[in-house]
């Protein structure tokens, strides 16, 4: 709800989170993004559920275990290994390589949200049912992205969801990854492939333990009871904290706008409508009726806070 203050010399009507919210659902309708209406709330928890799942376009140093193999069942993939390893390191996009279901800004990627691990498809090709995607295929790279790293895991299929190797594989080839997850003091919890499935289904978060005995919290953050990745919800709560604070913060720091007009030969009021918009990179906070403005973040970083 747009609020209406009177600070004596001026009336300010400003509401930045539904601002955000409004940027948050144009990105998603700019970039093809499926998406469910409802609360404010439910359309920044899936543009940052986005934001998780999609992988920035920039390039990245491309790491392959020790593990890795580029034939799966008798049938050799170097060839387009090899083109989703190039697009990896150039800082193509890799979106068309992702989940069938990326365009689906609801979809709950569960190896992701436990793991931390994206699967790419490796077909040539578009996917007849979706031309922004390739053909869909049996056998994935498993790989852990971050923002300046792409590590190819190893080449499965599909049932490979619940499978530990995926990070045994992590360990074994870079422990480091995994150290801000390590758990001390508690004792191993061993599950099997099938109770894993079914504690993923159900949303259930679970101890992850290795063949040393080495115990971890979900790599991936973990899951809510509704399935979103946790990550995503403190995503939300905290950047809204940040910006009900420049809220607050423009209300009443009103001298810099009055700055900003003498600078600029204009005249502010009586009225002030504050809006908070975006540019190509740039979050930025403009006073309609003047046209005055002021750059308040960089909207590239908010598509990289969960990485």
């Amino acid at each position: 709800m747009t609020a209406l203050v009177n600070r004596s010399e001026f009336n300010i009507e400003i509401d930045l989170v539904r601002d955000f919210t409004e940027i948050c659902r144009e990105y998603l309708v700019e970039n093809g993004y499926e998406i469910t209406l409802g609360s404010d709330f439910e359309i920044r928890q899936q543009f940052f559920n986005v934001v998780k799942r999609g992988i920035l376009k920039r390039p990245r140093e491309v790491l392959v275990s020790k593990e890795f193999r580029c034939d799966y069942e008798g049938e050799d993939f170097s060839s387009q290994i090899n083109e989703l390893k190039h697009k990896a390191e150039s800082g193509e996009d890799l979106t068309p390589h992702l989940s069938r279901r990326v365009f689906n800004a609801k979809f709950n990627d569960s190896l992701l949200n436990n793991f931390g691990i994206h699967h790419f498809h490796l077909g040539t090709g578009c996917d007849p049912n979706n031309p922004k995607l390739i053909k869909g295929t049996k056998q994935l790279v498993f790989a852990r992205v971050t923002q300046d790293k792409f590590y190819m895991i190893q080449l499965l299929d599909h049932n490979a969801w619940y499978d530990l190797q995926l990070l045994q594989i992590i360990y074994d080839n870079w422990p480091a990854m995994l150290e801000p997850f390590r758990v001390k003091g508690i004792a191993p919890s061993r599950f099997t492939e099938e109770q894993m499935r079914e504690m993923m289904k159900e949303n259930i978060n679970f101890l992850i333990t290795l063949q040393d005995g080495s115990t971890f919290s979900p790599p991936g953050g973990g899951s809510t009871t509704s399935g979103t990745a946790q990550n995503v919800t403190m995503s939300n709560d905290d950047i809204i904290s940040k910006i009900r604070a420049l809220e607050d913060s423009t209300k009443h720091n009103l001298s810099e706008w009055k700055s900003l007009a003498s600078r600029d030969g204009k005249t502010l009021g009586p009225t002030l409508r504050f809006k908070l918009t975006r540019n190509d990179r740039n979050l930025v906070v403009i006073e309609e009726f003047s046209g005055l403005s002021k750059i308040v973040g960089d909207f590239s970083r908010v598509l990289s806070l969960i990485l």
